[in-house]
């Protein structure tokens, strides 16, 4: 277990933007007993000193809510008329967007002797976009409906094991071989004429790491069995299924991982129940095809509605991090049956935070777009204004709604898809409502410039940065006095002291950043 992470030991080594996400890279201080403007050790004299304290003030950490865009792809074809959707991923890759997301077709309420009942037969849809916003549903020639060629990539007669949901990602292992370059983990169903000899099969090949719940097979399904399965394609199109199930673990709808190079192993997290109440358990493996169940690593906030649950975990690291987990949690909120989209962060992907405040998205944030609930999608997609946004599905019927209903305007509660948008580096700030003061915690200067991303409340809100040294103190010409305050709304603005930004003779010194606030915001700096 990692104990220690790998840059807590001042000067750290500061590599991407450092976001404001908790309070990692931020000095604690303490308080000083001066005397006579001395500071006076523990064992001094028995005079009485005053307290002075030395650690920030008038500040806080709050999340930032999304901007929500949508909604953007058009449910036009017959087989997307079931009762609900999911978007699997989205990537930017090599100029064009390509998107994976889940429908369930209608064709169980009216066909009869179907083998694919709303449970089981899903399927995994693809499109493309140019700007990521205007789709196109490609006639990929895989699967037919009705006669109807679609965008149809895997489930029902393409894999023996059923599909329901799950996460695409692009492996990032340098060993990974280019038949496997894209990867599926999702939740499958085995059904076998002798279930009891492929259990004990499956127990013998995970030294007996399987969930009891996997093991006792899907109630009212005789020789069915709910486990975690894998595919593997070359270009995210074609897949091949994994004969064997990659973990004896039942976990519904989105779970995900992903190539972790920090640790050199796939990492992944899953649905678990802990105490009745879904939560987020965590797994890892250097065998995408071997996985050991999942141990419990996040539970709903204390601070929340005790009839809240964590729905569903995409996790992945931000954008240019090497140490900034973030996972785009779905949260259920069982009191009004409705979801939204909630952020959890971590520094080394086994020990999370929730971020203070309200929620990243919610359908109070809709605008025009009218919805009941938020479902969260995988990824960070880059927009082409610049922005971040993360895939998201929002329903017009609450989640429970019953699915069956079609009478009226009684509609199943289907999906539109679209983006939670972030402007870069803004999911969490220092906030200071009035005034502020915070350093943050020492680092080596590796570059030539420092680069802030904040706001201010109009003109009346302001910052100030000053540098110092290891010890706290300032350092000449990178005073206070020496930094021309500035306001208003910016993600790169390089930080001047008596007009120049340039920082070249402070290259590979150990310093400190030390920011006064006023009404104004703070989400993260970077050294460049």
């Amino acid at each position: 277990m990692l104990l220690e992470l790998k840059n807590q030991k001042e000067p750290l080594t500061l590599k991407g933007p450092q976001l404001f996400v908790d309070f990692r890279n931020i000095v604690q201080g303490e308080v000083d007993w001066m005397l006579e403007g001395k500071k006076v050790s523990q064992w001094g004299g028995a005079k009485k000193p005053q307290p002075y304290p030395n650690s920030a003030y008038g500040i806080h950490l709050e999340a930032v809510q999304a901007e929500l865009m949508g909604p953007m792809l058009p449910q036009d074809k017959p087989w997307e008329q079931g009762y609900l959707m999911y978007l699997n991923n989205i990537m930017l890759e090599d100029g064009k967007y390509r998107m994976w997301y889940t429908v369930v077709p209608d064709d169980f309420r009216y066909r009869e002797g179907m083998s694919y009942n709303h449970d089981v037969g899903w399927v995994l849809c693809y499109a493309e976009s140019k700007d990521g916003v205007n789709w196109v549903k490609p006639e990929l020639g895989i699967m037919q409906f009705e006669g109807q060629d679609t965008n149809w990539v895997y489930g029902r007669e393409i894999n023996r094991n059923f599909f329901s949901s799950g996460c695409i990602f692009k492996d990032e292992n340098p060993n990974c071989p280019p038949a496997e370059k894209y990867k599926l983990i999702y939740r499958g169903e085995e059904q076998h004429e002798d279930i009891d000899a492929w259990r004990n099969r499956q127990i013998e090949r995970f030294n007996g790491d399987c969930d009891p719940k996997a093991l006792r097979g899907k109630p009212g399904k005789m020789g069915t069995c709910a486990v975690t399965s894998g595919a593997v394609s070359s270009d995210g199109i074609h897949w091949t299924p994994i004969k064997d199930p990659v973990m004896m673990y039942c976990s519904d709808q989105m779970n995900v991982c992903f190539w972790d190079d920090s640790i050199k192993k796939y990492v992944g997290y899953f649905r678990m129940l802990r105490a009745g109440r879904r939560s987020v358990g965590r797994s890892e493996t250097e065998d995408f095809r071997k996985w050991p169940t999942p141990y419990p690593c996040l539970e709903v906030p204390l601070t929340t509605h005790p009839s809240d649950d964590i729905m569903h975990c995409p996790t992945l690291k931000y954008p240019g991090t090497e140490d900034l987990y973030v996972m785009l949690a779905t949260m259920f909120r069982r009191n009004s049956d409705c979801r939204d989209m909630q952020l959890a962060v971590s520094a080394d992907g086994l020990y999370w935070n929730w971020l203070p405040g309200k929620p990243a998205a919610t359908r109070e944030q809709g605008g025009k777009w009218v919805f009941d609930e938020v479902e969260v999608g995988y990824n960070f997609v880059p927009l082409q204004d610049g922005r971040i946004g993360v895939p998201i599905v929002t329903y017009k019927y609450p989640y429970k709604y019953p699915r069956s209903l079609t009478e009226g305007d009684r509609t199943p509660p289907l999906g539109e898809a679209g983006y939670a948008v972030f402007k870069p580096g803004r999911l969490c700030c220092v906030s200071a409502p009035d005034r502020g003061e915070f350093s943050t915690r020492c680092f080596t200067m590796t570059g030539k410039e420092i680069s802030l991303n904040y706001s201010t409340f109009g003109h009346a809100g302001y910052i100030e940065a000053e540098l110092q040294d290891k010890k706290g103190k300032t350092i000449a010409e990178y005073s206070f006095a020496d930094f021309k305050r500035i306001n208003g709304d910016e993600c790169d603005v390089r930080l001047a002291w008596n007009n120049s930004s340039d920082l070249s003779v402070l290259a590979e010194q150990s310093i400190r950043l030390c920011l006064r606030m006023h009404m104004s915001k703070v989400y993260a700096f970077e050294i460049k």
